[in-house]
């Protein structure tokens, strides 16, 4: 049985317990009718622990430290070492730690794979708007 590991950089509400479509779970629980056994990391900007909680004996939600840029996380990356994955499914969006991560994964010869539901921003600040496409190009560029 593999390690698969799904990995939200975002660090908002949504996709959390208790709120909007937690998709992570979902997924985990159809992978793991493929023989795997499935590690869901969500950030966590409160507490500077590691919090495991078993949905069942294979899938473990993993609640890990985080500082945060608004809802962009950024975190050490070691702590992912410790559930030998063989496969990170990086729920990326517009999130700015993307291409640290990737790199982390290539270092440690971590399969990895992006998700990206959303490219752009529904902000009506011409800033923001900018800023979004300035980091859309740098995130696309090749690793």
């Amino acid at each position: 049985m593999d390690n698969f590991g799904i990995i939200s950089l975002y660090c908002g509400k949504s996709g959390k317990k208790g709120y909007y479509n937690n998709q992570e779970i979902g997924l985990a629980k159809a992978l793991c009718e493929h023989n795997f056994k499935c590690y869901v990391f969500m950030p966590n900007i409160v507490d500077n622990q590691i919090l495991e909680e078993n949905i069942d004996d294979k899938i473990m939600v993993i609640h890990f430290p985080s500082k945060h840029i608004g809802v962009h996380s950024i975190f050490n990356c070691e702590f992912l070492l410790k559930y030998n994955l063989k496969y990170l499914q990086i729920n990326g969006d517009n999130q700015i730690y993307v291409k640290h991560l990737a790199n982390f994964c290539d270092k440690h010869n971590i399969s990895k794979y992006f998700y990206i539901g959303s490219l752009g921003t529904d902000s009506k600040n011409k800033l923001k708007k900018q800023t979004n496409h300035m980091l859309m190009v740098l995130l696309l560029q090749p690793l």
